[in-house]
């Protein structure tokens, strides 16, 4: 079976974080998710990496656009 991969840039995403990642890891494809954070300052770091353990974070320290 095909996977495909999925890279998300990220910047205090809470209000989109549950939709957003749930329907990833609900697709009738398997996927392969990064996130590149750039330095949220609203939880969403943190909350990725406690409710979403699958996706790949990447913590950038600052907005780097």
């Amino acid at each position: 079976m095909n996977r495909i991969l999925v890279i998300v840039v990220t910047y205090n995403a809470m209000k989109w974080a549950d939709r957003c990642f749930g329907s990833l890891r609900n697709s009738a494809l398997p996927a392969d998710v990064f996130v590149v954070d750039n330095g949220s300052c609203d939880g969403t770091q943190d909350y990725l990496e406690e409710r979403f353990p699958e996706v790949h974070l990447y913590r950038n320290n600052e907005n780097s656009g």
